[in-house]
């Protein structure tokens, strides 16, 4: 079963935002594209709490999609690469 988190309509406390950089096991900066010129040019000299403060008030910076499913948390390219089992065709 997958539940629907829309960042862009729920707000993330920063701790809940610090809790899911550690279930993917990535730093605080990991959350973001950092690739974006955006990031390089406001974001990139911020501290740890900045960051989560930062994140917090603008869930658009938050990387997504992230799916969680069972005890793991991981980023995704594609949301049908998250679940290949419940694409397979079963007999």
């Amino acid at each position: 079963m997958v539940n629907e988190f829309d960042v862009q309509k729920n707000e993330m406390t920063p701790r809940q935002i610090a809790d899911l950089a550690d279930d993917l096991n990535v730093e605080i900066t990991d959350l973001m594209d950092k690739q974006s010129e955006n990031f390089r040019k406001e974001y990139s000299n911020l501290s740890k709490d900045d960051l989560l403060q930062t994140i917090h008030k603008n869930m658009s910076l938050l990387k997504t999609p992230i799916i969680r499913k069972d005890e793991t948390t991981g980023f995704f390219n594609s949301p049908y690469k998250a679940y290949p089992e419940d694409l397979e065709m079963k007999n």
